[in-house]
C-alpha cells in the first residue's frame, strides 16, 4: 500500500475512471509542497505533482510477479527523468536526508560527514579573509 512517509521507492497503480497508469514514488526527490506528493507517471513520462488527498485512495500497489518487469522497462525513462527533475529542483536528495536524519536513519556520504566533522571541528581564521563570514 502506498505510503508518502516510506523511505523506499513505490512502484503501484494509479487507476481513474479513465485510465490506468504506472506510477512511482521515491523518497529521495525533494519533498512536495504541503497535501501534495510527487509521483513518476510513467505515460506522460513526467514527474507530476498531485493532490495527495485526492490521488492516494486512487493507487494501487503491483503484484510481485509482474513488478520486476516493470523496473526493468521503466529504468531508462524514469532514471533520465529523476536525473532532470532533482537538477531542475535543487539538490539530490536533500528531502530523504532529513526525513532519514530526523528518524535516526541517515546513511550514505550526506551521514558519514555530519558524523565526521561538527561545527567545531572547522577551523574558521581563513573564512573571514575569503569573505565566507
Amino acid at each position: 500500500m502506498f505510503d508518502s512517509s516510506s523511505m523506499s521507492i513505490w512502484y503501484g497503480r494509479l487507476k481513474t475512471s479513465k485510465s490506468t497508469t504506472i506510477v512511482i514514488f521515491d523518497p529521495t526527490l525533494p519533498k512536495a509542497p504541503n497535501g501534495q506528493v510527487y509521483l513518476y507517471n510513467a505515460e506522460r513520462g513526467a514527474i507530476i505533482k498531485y493532490v495527495a488527498k485526492v490521488v492516494t485512495p486512487l493507487l494501487e500497489d503491483i503484484d510481485k510477479t509482474e513488478l520486476g518487469e516493470i523496473k526493468k522497462a521503466l529504468k531508462k525513462p524514469w532514471g533520465s527523468v529523476r536525473k532532470a527533475f532533482i537538477n531542475e529542483h535543487g539538490g539530490r536528495g536533500l528531502a530523504f536526508h532529513k526525513k532519514a536524519k530526523a528518524c535516526g536513519k541517515a546513511e550514505g556520504p550526506l551521514s558519514e560527514i555530519d558524523n565526521e566533522i561538527g561545527i567545531d571541528d572547522i577551523d574558521w581564521s581563513d573564512a573571514d579573509e575569503m569573505g565566507m563570514v
